[in-house]
């Protein structure tokens, strides 16, 4: 009796020591998770808060992380390096949101752009230095990303047709993404023949690019593909292949929390978006970035309202006054 106990014994440390090196990656350091989502000047259908004094952050993105047991501070991108500095001694993960801001102008890169660009900076030299900071880009932000690492060229998207509300499977889809590592197997097969990733977008990013620019060929590998309805191939997702950063063209936040859109809501498109998040925030966890109490009281999502901005595709929408998020 004795004997089948400890093989079985054994057994159940290998099993558990397997387990445990396959979710290496996960392991947790810091439980108190806080996240900046960077807001973007207003549009202009806002009528009520013009983009020369309001930004904006679209609440399904603060609810997607927070479903994931995280906080949010919303990071204003008209700040300047100083005050994003502070903000990104206290988060622990940047979100690069989906939106319609101006990416580039006859000048240069927008504000919105320099913004970012500094956090992701920071983000990249305190990888180097050995600690763990993921950045993750949607839609808008996955093509910021693109734009950023290329070093500002353009043109740097191409226009597609027939994205702007439409659900596709995944193609071409690589098994190593950093999102896709909780998916079991039978959830990853069903990516690839189910409708479950949402779109809404009028530009893209063609896997050319990465020929034409070396710099996001090695910054970068594609881990997934679709087609418009003209056929035309762009990058569905990617991931940076020695640093935790991450970009989506699809938006998995909207499949949970945003119903004034078609994208699908059923159990297995809600569970494949709450996967994304859950391996975003886990990566997250292993950095001890953090506020003090003042700041961090300051600076978080709780502090302001939801509107339900009737000319928003968004359910609930927040709105800040520009210079109302300083530290």
């Amino acid at each position: 009796m004795s004997r089948i106990l400890f093989i079985i014994s054994c057994f159940l440390f290998v099993s558990q020591s397997t387990f445990i090196n396959d979710l290496e990656y996960l392991t947790e350091i810091n439980n108190n998770v806080v996240i900046g989502i960077f807001t973007q000047p207003s549009d202009s259908d806002y009528v009520d808060y013009p983009s020369s004094q309001y930004s904006y952050l679209a609440a399904s993105y603060v609810k997607f992380v927070e479903m994931a047991g995280a906080r949010v501070v919303p990071i204003p991108y008209e700040a300047d390096n100083s005050v994003l500095e502070k903000y990104f001694q206290g988060i622990n993960g940047i979100i690069i949101p989906g939106g319609a801001s101006e990416l580039d102008t006859p000048t240069g890169p927008s504000k919105f752009t320099k913004a970012v660009a500094y956090m992701l900076n920071r983000a990249l030299q305190l990888n180097d230095a050995g600690q763990v900071f993921p950045v993750l880009g949607i839609c808008m932000g996955f093509q910021t990303l693109h734009y950023i690492i290329s070093g500002y060229k353009t043109p740097f998207l191409f226009r597609v047709y027939g994205e702007n509300g439409i659900s596709h499977s995944l193609e071409n889809g690589d098994r190593s993404f950093a999102l896709y590592k909780d998916f079991d197997d039978d959830t990853y097969q069903l990516i690839q023949t189910n409708q479950y990733f949402y779109y809404s977008h009028n530009w893209g990013v063609s896997p050319d690019l990465y020929k034409k620019y070396p710099s996001l060929d090695t910054f970068f590998q594609i881990t997934g593909t679709n087609q418009d309805s003209k056929g035309q191939v762009f990058v569905a997702s990617m991931q940076g292949k020695q640093y935790p950063v991450y970009g989506v063209q699809y938006h998995p936040e909207k499949n949970i929390f945003e119903w004034k859109v078609s994208a699908p809501h059923s159990y297995l498109a809600v569970k494949v978006s709450a996967n994304h998040i859950d391996s975003f925030i886990n990566y997250a966890r292993q950095n001890t970035n953090q506020f003090n109490e003042e700041q961090l009281k300051k600076a978080i999502i709780y502090n302001f309202n939801t509107v339900q901005e009737k000319n928003a595709s968004f359910v609930q929408v927040y709105f800040f006054k520009n210079g109302e998020l300083n530290l």
